[in-house]
């Protein structure tokens, strides 16, 4: 039976994301123990790993069945995915390394604008960022360039994965209406978000920052109490009256804070996948109505 999108949904009265914050917010405790497992699935390998993006499918599955007002639960979108496990690690590879391949490239460009900006400060500003009085308009003229190229080259690159972003979409929905199988092949379904995507890539891309930038105030909020909590446990590792040294302790705070960031970000993950397996869900629903989103 063909599914289609209904215009008396939420996500034609609203945009996608305020449709997305709602579907999340309507889910926040089912989803986020959903993610929970799906993130404790990633320390199992192979297998483990493509449950982790099953899951994660599942989420989007339920979201676009809910906006086509056929509903399902959760346990059927999970069966669904669960049977195409093999071609979800496929799919979770295939953009797991194209993302690799945009991240080093942006690195490479903000290394090549970097020494670009150092070399013509040395050869025109030499004399005047090497005075001491200038310290602080020499910083911003040896950082402020290459930031600009940063933002620049990540806009671009951000905007050319949001052309992959929804492969996992299509292969959680979209190869459901299939019976030859070829929509379940993960080139298959990256091709058809690079088609499907043409001439939206700009609107799409906004949403993947959107959800960059959530990460990023997400990982920055849990740094704090992540942070004492990790100080107040190791405390209570620590052997009484044992003085350490001042190495012993640069040691001990740069572990710390490795492990601050590391769980900050782990927890800002699992709070904000759902999210945006669910705004791939609401994106998808809405290339298929062709409408402004």
């Amino acid at each position: 039976m063909s599914q289609s999108p209904n215009p008396n949904n939420l996500s034609v009265r609203q945009g996608s994301i305020s449709t997305a914050f709602r579907v999340y917010r309507n889910h926040l405790i089912s989803y986020s123990w959903l993610s929970l497992f799906a993130g404790l699935w990633l320390f199992v390998p192979v297998y483990g790993w493509a449950k982790h993006c099953a899951i994660a499918g599942a989420i989007s599955r339920q979201t676009f069945q809910g906006l086509v007002n056929q509903p399902e639960s959760i346990a059927v979108a999970k069966s669904r995915t669960n049977s195409l496990i093999w071609h979800w690690l496929a799919t979770g590879i295939a953009l797991t390394w194209i993302r690799f391949k945009l991240a080093a490239l942006t690195l490479v460009i903000s290394l090549l604008a970097w020494l670009a900006t150092m070399l013509i400060a040395s050869i025109f500003f030499h004399g005047y960022i090497t005075a001491k009085e200038n310290t602080a308009i020499a910083l911003i003229l040896t950082s402020f360039p290459p930031l600009v190229f940063l933002i620049i080259a990540l806009t671009r690159i951000l905007r050319l994965y949001s052309r992959v972003w929804l492969a996992e979409a299509f292969l959680a929905i979209g190869s459901l209406n299939t019976t030859d199988g070829v929509s379940q092949r993960w080139e298959s379904n990256i091709s058809k978000s690079w088609r499907s995507t043409r001439g939206a890539a700009k609107r799409i891309s906004l949403k993947v920052w959107v959800v960059l930038i959530m990460l990023v105030i997400a990982t920055g909020m849990a740094i704090i109490p992540v942070h004492a909590g990790l100080g107040f446990v190791h405390k209570l590792g620590q052997l009484p009256n044992v003085v350490y040294s001042k190495r012993q302790l640069i040691e001990q705070n740069s572990a710390q804070m490795t492990q601050t960031l590391m769980l900050s970000y782990a927890m800002a993950q699992i709070l904000l996948m759902p999210f945006a397996q669910v705004l791939k869900a609401v994106v998808y629903f809405d290339i298929q109505g062709q409408r402004e989103f």
